[in-house]
């Protein structure tokens, strides 16, 4: 995995999880990525325009920071685990599927990657 992934942390650190859209969580770089994002969000803050004021509530909306302890445990809180369409009630057991990429980690509820498979790839449409 990329080096934003710590293979042996000594200590607690954060990624940036983007709800990308309903069902699909994405783990990224939190320095990098962060700094972009506030970056754009001061930008935003200092224009006097509707549509400014909106894109900031998306930003809001749209990325957290999320917490992984040092045995690489994250806890995605209630915000996530509704964002992948699960039921906010503790104790209950759902799947997900994973998909690691070089800049990334992505976190699929099953009803998104059922989805997905249905609507397949152009790249698979000679396949079986």
């Amino acid at each position: 995995m990329d080096a934003w992934w710590p293979n042996n942390p000594t200590e607690p650190f954060s990624v940036l999880m983007v709800f990308v859209e309903p069902g699909l969580l994405s783990l990224r770089e939190w320095t990098t990525d962060n700094a972009r994002i506030a970056e754009r969000y001061a930008e935003l803050a200092r224009l006097a325009e509707e549509d400014a004021i909106e894109a900031m509530r998306l930003i809001q909306d749209r990325y957290r920071r999320l917490s992984v302890d040092k045995e690489r445990r994250a806890h995605m809180g209630d915000a996530g685990l509704a964002h992948l369409g699960f039921p906010l009630d503790r104790g209950k057991k759902f799947t997900v599927y994973v998909a690691i990429f070089e800049s990334r980690i992505d976190v699929l509820s099953a009803d998104y990657r059922d989805s997905k498979l249905l609507a397949a790839s152009s790249w698979l449409d000679d396949l079986p």
